[in-house]
């Protein structure tokens, strides 16, 4: 119970300390931005006339980074690099052929 309080008082001061940036504080000033996070990209599967192809992949990294500048009270521009690495295993398996 005090642990479960603890973590919920946790989460509601930082929910109430973040903001968001408006457009209109920004004018007229260069800012750089950052990003981190993870990829999940689908696998799939695609019938051919030699077989299946399925490709199987594993979750990944996604970062990156860039400039922004406030132009006026409603308008700011990005430019944002972003790099993802994940990895694929391409494979196929054998069409049903007559015996």
């Amino acid at each position: 119970m005090r642990k479960s309080l603890l973590i919920t008082a946790i989460a509601l001061v930082a929910m109430l300390t973040g903001s968001n940036a408006m457009a209109e504080n920004l004018r007229g000033k260069f800012g750089i931005t950052g990003r981190l996070g993870a990829i999940f990209p689908a696998e799939s599967e695609r019938n051919h006339q030699d077989g299946k192809l399925v490709v199987e992949t594993d979750p990944g990294f996604v970062g990156g980074g860039g400039l922004f500048y406030g132009v006026d009270d409603h308008v700011a521009l990005e430019l944002n690099v972003d790099h993802s690495l994940f990895h694929t295993k391409a494979g196929r398996t054998r069409a049903a052929g007559p015996a």
